[in-house]
């Protein structure tokens, strides 16, 4: 069987090779190593052999099983302790990665030749050229005294390579029959070549027609003299003349280096299909899939990665991580998770230690993961940012154990009541050693770790720190912003990068403290409505506006359900779970790090219950939402032009440019993302229009009273949900307003929004007669406290829907003196023009609304509703004696 096996072992490096020259071989030398072993025969001879085959094939794992002694393998004392077997398992060890492996057999070798030119090929002895070329002189030297052909072969090859021509060494044992004729014609021709590159280049083709060594050696010659076409051509010869896989793998490579991506795609694939040879095949799925990769195709990357994991046992650590930036990218956190936990590749780089943070970040983390954290910040701990960030997840997305506490104290009332916390516990050393780490990584790094450790020095200076470390915009600023955005001047995700929040978080948390969504322009509406319809049975990209929005509805899966795919830009994913990652771990503006009793040291603050439900049952919505779309990366096209970088980095300019590349509508509910990306050419509709559209659609279909009555009823449902999720310039009707009302407790939040918007007032035939007639009465009764805010909700409303700033004066005035009933108190009306004066300066600082008192009181007049002269003076007097005093 050993004689057969060497048969097909060197029939397959010839022309003459056949098809599983070495699968056989290495099926029938492992029958001869079982053979010898049942009855203790000499084996390690056919070891060697079977090794040297096996690792043709790249099948390190079963080398490293033959020749390690348990429990690493099946070696037994005489295998294991052999130096030409050990030999053989270092370059197995080497080819698997497992540096430690590498190390432990390195330890066992000996200081001789064979030992050194084994850590020298495999690049673990790195020696001078003269240093090197002596050890291999002194390798052939043994090697021909011993009559080894097969060492003697290699050495004059690697003497060669660095241009000693020692071939002619090699003849005495050709003559005795050591090594067959023409053995020294090669490595004549590699060493003439590093003398006269365009002789050797004339030998290796003479040679490379009948020597797959030769065909492979004028392959990387051609490279080196910088001519790939020749090259790829050589290999596609070589592939035909061999039939070997090598070459049509080597062809493949060749090609995706130096030719197109398209045809490098199918040259990789061709090869795939034939390559048997493990590590082989993990080069080309990794081009292959680093093709798919730069076109964005994240989904594909990660299916050929996934092939290939699964074909390995262990997969290579490289290929591991590869796989977790493709499912990364692709949106798959949770996969990206699953694969970290299930192969547990080493952590070798700071760049795989940002995608582990990156991948677990979206688990709960137990003790081991915890562990794990503090021992990559430790071990990365150069890298500040890398290292706090690991530090600061393992403390705000686990919980500490407690300390035990004192007999003295252990029937004391805790001052701070304990709020719902469904974050995992670990033991509280591992959070007191992450602060302890924290402290020593801003001693080192100070604020390039992006924390600031504040002090109690003294209340002032507390003060002072926190004044100098938050990025507070300025209140004015921030008051124009959401101005503008009311106006749909500006998106809200504005607001997030002003204040340094999540898009989802400022969404979730009525940051801006409404949703422009829906168009009152009649063309602009006309539009969306077009966009909508067109969209039915096609993808659509999706803003995370619009998800917040849906994730509301009692339809949402019926309106959704209109376009066949929700598309989601990657950077909007990464924030939905940015904002569900701080929602879980009270990170968010609903907690906060501050300082502790000792210097320097955090500590973690929450805020009530009621509101940490509300920010995280929101979030999670969102989330699940998000994880039910599919995920699209932002290409390299941006309609952003020079600020395409930062464009990317923003979710729903992403939104915008990941329509476009894709050639799809937008879905948003925010009126001026959708303006935006309009001007941009692409289609856009809101939540609205698609409730709308499907309205029509169900009222085409419905034929009876009672299905016609249900269309409506649903249509009417979805509005009043819209407006119950501060979604302003909707059709609401009057009692949708009151019970939205009574739904917030008679404060006018959504209902007041409604009321301040100029559209409310257009659309309403006599809006001040429904305030006083129905709203203010029902207020009155059930919660008169809130009439001054309502009528200030009424006022601004009012003013808004004027065209010029002395009608809005004259609106604020005319309000301002009708009040909330028909015979105001004096002081109901001070209050009433007090707030109308704030208006004003809000709305640009328009004038004093005491200026239009007159021609309110004779509006009002003419509507049957007299001031007396005594209310007028009384008003007067007392707004005068007001001007340029600031009454709260």
């Amino acid at each position: 069987m050993a004689n057969v096996a060497l048969i097909c072992a060197r029939r397959s490096e010839t022309a003459e090779a056949q098809a599983g020259d070495l699968t056989r071989a290495a099926e029938l030398l492992k029958a001869a190593v079982i053979q010898r072993r049942q009855w203790s025969g000499e084996t390690r001879g056919i070891l060697a052999l079977l090794a040297r085959v096996l690792l043709v094939k790249g099948q390190f794992g079963a080398v490293l099983n033959m020749l390690l002694p348990a429990p690493l393998g099946t070696a037994n004392a005489d295998e294991a302790e052999d130096p030409a077997l050990r030999r053989l398992a270092l370059t197995a060890a080497h080819g698997s990665g497992d540096s430690e492996l590498v190390a432990s057999i390195e330890a066992a070798m000996t200081d001789s030749v064979e030992d050194r030119i084994a850590r020298l090929r495999l690049g673990l002895l790195e020696l001078p050229a003269a240093e090197a070329e002596a050890l291999w002189r002194a390798h052939l030297a043994r090697a021909r005294a011993d009559h080894d052909g097969e060492a003697a072969a290699m050495a004059t090859h690697r003497l060669a390579a660095l241009g000693v021509d020692a071939s002619a060494q090699l003849d005495e044992l050709i003559r005795a029959g050591s090594l067959p004729p023409g053995t020294n014609r090669l490595p004549r021709a590699i060493a003439t070549f590093r003398r006269d590159p365009a002789e050797g280049l004339s030998l290796l083709r003479a040679l490379s027609s009948e020597d797959p060594g030769a065909a492979e050696q004028l392959v990387h010659a051609l490279i080196e003299v910088g001519r790939p076409d020749e090259a790829i051509a050589a290999t596609a010869s070589a592939a035909q003349r061999f039939r070997s896989a090598r070459f049509v793998t080597l062809h493949a490579l060749l090609v995706f280096q130096h030719a197109a991506a398209e045809q490098a795609d199918r040259a990789l694939q061709d090869a795939l299909q034939i390559e048997d040879r493990p590590a082989e095949r993990v080069e080309l799925a990794t081009r292959l899939a680093d093709i798919a990769a730069r076109a964005q195709d994240w989904t594909r990357a990660e299916s050929i990665l996934a092939q290939v994991v699964a074909d390995q046992t262990p997969p290579p650590d490289g290929v591991v991580w590869n796989l977790v930036r493709a499912q990364l990218n692709s949106g798959g956190d949770a996969r990206a998770a699953a694969t970290v936990t299930r192969h547990q590749p080493r952590v070798r780089s700071e760049e795989e230690g940002k995608l582990w943070a990156q991948a677990m970040a979206s688990i709960a983390w137990d003790e081991e993961l915890a562990e794990m954290a503090i021992a990559l910040a430790s071990e990365f701990a150069e890298n500040a940012q890398l290292a706090t960030v690991l530090l600061t997840h393992l403390v705000t997305a686990t919980r500490g154990t407690a300390p035990e506490i004192d007999d003295e104290y252990a029937d004391a009332l805790d001052p701070i009541p304990d709020l719902p916390d469904d974050r995992p516990v670990v033991r509280g050393d591992l959070h007191r050693r992450a602060f302890e780490l924290l402290n020593t990584l801003y001693e080192t790094h100070g604020e390039a770790t992006g924390l600031r450790i504040l002090s109690t020095a003294s209340p002032e200076e507390f003060l002072s720190q926190i004044e100098a470390v938050l990025p507070r915009p300025d209140q004015t600023q921030l008051t124009d912003l959401a101005d503008q955005i009311s106006r749909a001047q500006v998106p809200a995700g504005v607001l997030a990068l002003s204040i340094g929040r999540s898009y989802t978080s400022v969404l979730v948390q009525r940051s801006a403290g409404l949703l422009v969504a829906v168009a009152v322009d009649d063309g602009e509406h006309q539009a969306d409505m077009d966009a909508a319809m067109a969209s039915a049975g096609r993808p659509a990209v999706v803003d995370i506006s619009t998800l917040l929005v849906l994730s509301q509805l009692t339809d949402a899966d019926t309106v959704s359900g209109q376009v066949s795919d929700l598309i989601l830009a990657l950077p909007a994913y990464h924030d939905v779970l940015r904002a569900a990652l701080q929602a879980r771990t009270l990170a968010g503006s609903f907690g906060s790090l501050g300082s502790g009793a000792a210097a320097g040291s955090l500590t973690f603050y929450e805020r009530n219950e009621e509101h940490y439900e509300f920010v995280r049952d929101r979030t999670a919505a969102v989330e699940a939402l998000a994880r039910r779309c599919s995920i699209r990366p932002v290409g390299a096209a941006s309609v952003f032009g020079d600020n395409s970088e930062r464009a990317r980095a923003v979710p729903w300019l992403a939104a915008i440019d990941v329509a476009a590349q894709e050639g799809l509508p937008l879905w948003c509910d925010d009126l001026s993302v959708r303006r935006l990306a309009r001007s941009a050419g692409i289609s856009c509709f809101s939540t609205m229009a698609m409730a709308e559209v499907l309205r029509d659609s169900r009222l085409k279909s419905a034929h009876t009273p009672d299905e016609i009555d249900a269309v409506i009823d649903t249509a009417a449902r979805t509005v009043g949900e819209l407006h119950a999720e501060f979604v302003v310039d909707l059709p609401v009707t009057f009692e949708q307003l009151l019970d939205q009302a009574e739904a917030d407790g008679w404060v006018p939040a959504a209902a007041g929004l409604a009321i301040e918007r100029p559209s409310w007032w257009g659309w309403q035939d006599d809006p001040v007669g429904l305030l006083m007639n129905r709203l203010y009465p029902v207020v009155r009764e059930a919660a008169p406290a809130q009439l001054p805010n309502w009528h200030r909700a009424a006022m601004l409303g009012a003013a808004r829907a004027q065209s010029t700033p002395a009608e809005q004066l004259q609106a604020l005035a005319n309000l301002a003196l009708l009040g909330w009933e028909l015979e105001p108190a004096l002081d109901d009306l001070v209050g009433a023009f007090r707030t109308a004066r704030q208006l004003a300066v809000a709305l640009g600082d328009i004038g004093d609304p005491l200026e239009g008192l007159p021609a309110a009181r004779t509006v009002l007049a003419e509507n049957g509703i007299p001031r007396t002269d005594q209310v007028i003076l009384d008003l007067t007097v007392t707004l005068e004696a007001e001007v340029g005093v600031v009454v709260e």
